[in-house]
């Protein structure tokens, strides 16, 4: 009896996606010579595991052993910080970051100073800033007289006379400010008791206008003249 001559085919298994797997199973089973097998559905779980070449993160790293690492460059810093520093390495957010800090405050790696606020343990507390001393408040010198009759009282004994240049040294031998004798004159001026003569030039009042003359008549007397004060 004759042997039947050896049969070849290929067996292989093709895989699609659930939602386009109709379509491809009607148009297999049109082609003449395939024999489609019955198809089953197959479930994979895939792990996705970093991409340490794009953020630069070791997932071998923990994130006590990463926050620790960060802190050399970040002695003292906020909570918020380290947070900010686990995402950018692709650790999540404040879920890993609180607990990572609260285990690192407890054996002494880091310092809690106050809420939201850490340090690392080896790191001295900076001194506080000094304090600027006060500056020492300025006391008013109280004067027996004020700057009026200050005034008034040197140009009296200047003959009623006197000059702005020549009172303002007067001011500042008596360690008064000669920038108050402008204010000075124009108050004397409002209250008419000194009279401006010529460019920085002043009388007293009482020295601006000549005695008036009068005389007086006594009995069969020669008249006297006697010399009355303006305003008298």
């Amino acid at each position: 009896m004759p042997k039947s001559p050896p049969v070849e085919y290929f067996e292989f298994t093709c895989r699609c996606p659930v939602l386009t797997a109709g379509p491809i199973m009607a148009q297999l089973s049109k082609i003449e010579g395939l024999d489609v097998s019955a198809p089953h559905l197959v479930t994979e779980v895939r792990s996705f595991s970093r991409n340490t070449a794009a953020t630069g993160s070791n997932p071998e790293i923990g994130t006590k052993a990463f926050l620790a690492e960060w802190s050399k460059a970040n002695p003292t810093f906020k909570a918020n910080d380290a947070v900010k520093a686990l995402r950018a390495d692709g650790r999540g957010g404040g879920s890993a970051a609180y607990p990572a800090l609260n285990a690192l405050v407890g054996d002494g790696t880091f310092k809690k100073l106050s809420p939201g606020q850490y340090s690392r343990a080896d790191v001295k507390a900076l001194p506080a800033p000094k304090k600027k001393a006060k500056a020492a408040k300025q006391t008013q010198v109280r004067r027996d007289v004020d700057h009026q009759t200050f005034l008034l009282r040197n140009a009296s004994r200047n003959h009623g006379r006197f000059n702005t240049s020549w009172m303002k040294a007067q001011f500042e031998k008596d360690k008064r400010k000669a920038g108050n004798v402008s204010p000075t004159i124009a108050a004397l001026l409002k209250k008419k008791q000194i009279k401006r003569v010529g460019d920085s030039e002043y009388v007293l009042m009482s020295k601006a206008a000549a005695p008036k003359k009068q005389a007086v008549k006594t009995n069969g007397a020669a008249a006297v003249e006697i010399s009355v004060p303006a305003g008298v």
